[in-house]
């Protein structure tokens, strides 16, 4: 299930329509669902905003606690769609609310948190609580695999920032900022605009391994597969460029751009500055703190294998 919210939210909104693709044994079909469709009163989008990660973690607390509003309505939603998506609710989820509220409002939910926090570090679990709030009502969710999850991301960051150093010691920082505003910055936001119609859109992946799955592709050929996507269709193409675990390199971002006309995404850890206008250089026209409002898609309930990295330090989710 590939989700929506039509107010630019990526995930199911609870203050404006969603627009849902659902793909079942080969077959997809569209539709849109509202608050409504599930018995709950939409809200604005400002009555959904959080605020620093203690805030965020009282929000979340309180939500489990039984406190109700538009936050709530939010979890309800998207733990829905992932009940639904593993089996547990009837059409669109449309019970699937009932099941969430009869967990959160039993207990349960805050009797799995208080499990996952004894079990592993209090601070990380929250992190991962407030990135997918239907998580909480994953019985069976496997904490060890999670811990190992945080550990490879710790790993990948210290490794990104060895990279920003190493690449500060060969072209120092002002340096790059200068060849970086040498190049054209009047693009007209070509990824915002590839994804602001009003239909589905696609980013497509460029990406030779990743931790969880090792090598994907022994044969490589990234440019030809970027040729593919534009030629089916894709709206823009997301570029792996981070090395130590992905394999990625940021000769395949500009290789590819030399290849297609479509927008690019530069996907790696971004740790520093540096590497924003490092992504300019390498010609994507972009790096992923560019495109928080402008990354319109989400799976739910799919625990794909870290299909995205964000950067370090924005409060984006892994």
């Amino acid at each position: 299930m590939v989700v929506y919210g039509q107010d630019r939210l990526d995930e199911i909104s609870a203050s404006a329509p969603t627009a849902v693709c659902e793909i079942d044994n080969g077959t997809f079909k569209n539709y849109v669902i509202t608050p409504e469709d599930f018995g709950l009163v939409r809200c604005t989008k400002e009555d959904l905003v959080g605020g620093t990660p203690q805030e965020n973690a009282e929000i979340t607390r309180a939500i489990l606690n039984g406190e109700k509003g538009p936050k709530r309505n939010a979890v309800l939603l998207n733990a829905a769609a992932a009940l639904y998506v593993a089996g547990k609710g009837t059409a669109r989820g449309l019970n699937g609310c009932e099941l969430a509220e009869k967990v959160i409002d039993t207990g349960l939910a805050k009797a799995q948190l208080e499990r996952f926090i004894k079990l592993s570090n209090a601070d990380k679990v929250l992190r991962v609580l407030l990135t997918c709030g239907a998580r909480i009502l994953d019985l069976d969710y496997e904490t060890t695999e999670r811990q190992d999850e945080w550990m490879i991301l710790d790993t990948i960051a210290a490794s990104a920032k060895e990279r920003v150093a190493a690449a500060k010691e060969a072209l120092p920082l002002a340096e790059q900022i200068a060849r970086a505003r040498e190049l054209d910055s009047n693009t007209g936001f070509p990824f915002e605009q590839a994804l602001a119609k009003k239909r589905m859109s696609f980013i497509c992946e460029v990406k030779k391994a990743s931790p969880s799955k090792g090598l994907i592709a022994p044969e490589f050929p990234y440019v030809q597969i970027a040729k593919e996507y534009e030629a089916a269709g894709a709206d823009a193409i997301s570029v792996l460029t981070e090395p130590a675990c992905f394999q990625g390199k940021n000769e395949y971002l500009t290789e590819i751009r030399q290849a297609v006309k479509i927008p690019l995404l530069r996907k790696d850890f971004t740790v520093d500055e540096y590497m924003i206008y490092e992504a300019k250089k390498y010609r994507s026209g972009c790096s992923a703190p560019d495109l928080r409002d402008s990354l319109s898609h989400a799976a739910v309930g799919i625990r794909g294998d870290c299909q995205r990295t964000w950067p370090v330090g924005t409060g984006g989710s892994p």
